[in-house]
């Protein structure tokens, strides 16, 4: 699995991502008990977009060096400079262009994994797969990786929300993939993967990655309509603590 065998949103999509991080102060507390046993962290935001995230991070934990990584030059350019960061043009699944193995202490994903989409739902899990691999080589052997992501539960345990979605949003369709965006589907004709507690456990699984810690930050309200049509049960953000070597999973 190669950078050329995902998908990629247009700028005019990516603009739908300059905003501000969501659920900071929340992340943070999870931050606070990872870093604060380490000296001069180095922290690798992985598809760190206009690098808000990062910046709240290096002002909270001014002994934290940070490295971000993005395949848009779009949302690069929108950096603001800081003296211990570096903003770095590449992609999730070339993280060793990125960094030297075992160099980082702290890895961070916030809601880009499930842009990680290739052209079938199998290859799309195997992106996500690989990318969390690379990471993973990146990181000190008492390091940690952390995913912040949507996470959609189903009404039924064989029918994922997500599966719904990705099969809808990578149409292209003249007429439908206008209607979608114009509905929200912000990534219509590209797509996007969602996936359940289970599903997401089950990637860092794959990739060779112990849970340690899965906490619900947010949980959003989408309409009874759009729970319906897609068979949701609840929609929320998730904060995923993984290590390479857990003594304890919890649920």
């Amino acid at each position: 699995m190669t950078s050329r065998d995902v998908a990629t949103l247009s700028e005019e999509q990516l603009a739908h991502f300059d905003a501000e991080f969501r659920d900071w102060f929340e992340y943070r507390e999870t931050l606070q008990g990872l870093l604060e046993t380490c000296v001069r962290p180095t922290v690798l935001d992985v598809g760190g977009g206009n690098g808000r995230f990062l910046d709240n991070l290096l002002a909270a934990f001014p002994d934290c060096q940070g490295v971000l990584v993005d395949n848009s030059e779009y949302m690069l350019a929108r950096n603001v400079e800081h003296p211990r960061k570096k903003v770095i043009l590449g992609s999730a699944l070339s993280l060793h262009e990125t960094a030297a193995p075992e160099s980082c202490d702290l890895i961070t994903f916030n809601l880009m994994l499930h842009h990680l989409v290739a052209a079938s739902s199998d290859s799309t899990t195997a992106s996500v797969v690989s990318a969390l691999k690379a990471a993973s080589r990146l990181l000190r052997p008492q390091g940690h990786i952390v995913v912040y992501e949507q996470v959609y539960n189903g009404l039924l345990a064989a029918i994922e929300p997500g599966a719904i979605i990705f099969a809808l949003t990578r149409l292209r369709m003249p007429l439908f993939t206008p209607m979608l965006r114009r509905m929200g589907a912000n990534t219509a004709g590209v797509g996007v993967y969602f996936r359940s507690t289970t599903s997401w456990t089950a990637v860092f699984k794959a990739a060779g990655l112990r849970l340690l810690n899965r906490r619900a930050v947010h949980r959003d309200s989408p309409s009874f309509i759009r729970k319906a049509a897609f068979l949701m049960r609840d929609v929320g953000t998730h904060l995923f603590v993984l290590g390479k070597e857990a003594l304890t999973e919890s649920r």
